[in-house]
């Protein structure tokens, strides 16, 4: 379908000006680059969101939390300092964290406690045989002091044999013990908290988001197109009560939902669904053209 929709924008709005222009869109050159439109100062800040996103993604996985389950908060050391004044960047950071706040911070302290590690697949090609006496001058440093230099994106300094070697923040592991109620995941200077306490009104915004997910499923699975109105019927524990009320408009929007109704188990093609521990059935009912 994309391409037939894009040759028809290029009839209206090309052809249909510029007479000689070629006549199709896939007859045209490739637009060339223009180096004066790049940023490098932009994009080296939207690479540190992907790293602090991969960051923040590990952390859910090892805290065993879903990606649709919002969280209160992200707490954010990095390198990447220029991301303090880059309100949108920090909106897109939270949106993919899916977190309520970002909030950056310089002293983790509070939050972990830290075990520094050599990245031995960068070192060792660098060094050889000196990766080991590397690691263990590192071991000597003061772990919460060396991951602070990382994330102003300074090298560390130890002493081998007399020799300074400077360990740069990408050749870094740090490990991480988190206090109660967080989960982080740090690496190369860069290191995402979560905060991982859930209160009835996240827990209830998680459901709606699991929900919204099946539907969305069922849509596909039965061969809907993204345009076609839909009719949703649900039935299930009583907590469904209170996820809809607080979520109706929000599922109905996301789904192309018309209305939500009971007598899900009489219409076929039902399903039974598990909503973070809560018992649901759903049925999905096309509603013809008008």
């Amino acid at each position: 379908v994309v391409p037939f929709v894009t040759e028809a924008i290029y009839q209206n709005l090309v052809r249909s000006v510029e007479s000689d222009a070629p006549e199709s869109v896939h007859l045209c050159d490739f637009p060339e680059p223009q180096a004066a439109w790049r940023d490098p100062g932009l994009e080296a800040l939207m690479g540190g969101v992907r790293d602090l996103v991969s960051l923040g993604r590990a952390a859910r996985a090892t805290a065993r939390i879903r990606v649709r389950q919002p969280l209160p908060g992200a707490l954010i050391v990095t390198m990447h300092r220029g991301l303090r004044d880059q309100r949108e960047l920090t909106d897109l950071l939270a949106d993919e964290l899916n977190v309520k706040a970002v909030r950056f911070i310089d002293d983790a302290s509070r939050y972990v406690s830290f075990q520094v590690k050599p990245r031995f697949d960068r070192l060792g090609p660098k060094y050889g045989a000196r990766v080991q006496p590397i690691a263990a001058a590192l071991r000597g440093l003061d772990p919460s002091q060396v991951v602070a230099a990382a994330s102003r994106g300074q090298a560390v300094t130890v002493q081998v044999a007399g020799e300074p070697i400077q360990i740069e923040p990408d050749e870094l592991d740090v490990r991480l013990q988190e206090a109660r109620g967080y989960a982080a995941s740090g690496m190369g200077g860069n290191l995402v908290i979560l905060e991982t306490a859930i209160d009835d009104r996240l827990a209830l915004e998680g459901r709606a988001r699991e929900l919204v997910h099946h539907i969305q499923q069922m849509r596909k699975d039965q061969g809907l197109e993204v345009s076609d109105r839909i009719v949703l019927y649900l039935d299930g524990d009583v907590g469904l009560e209170d996820l809809l009320a607080a979520h109706r408009e929000y599922v109905l929007a996301e789904t192309l939902g018309t209305d939500i109704r009971p007598g899900a188990a009489a219409k076929p093609g039902a399903r039974e669904l598990r909503l973070d521990g809560l018992v649901a059935h759903l049925a999905v009912e096309r509603l013809p053209q008008a």
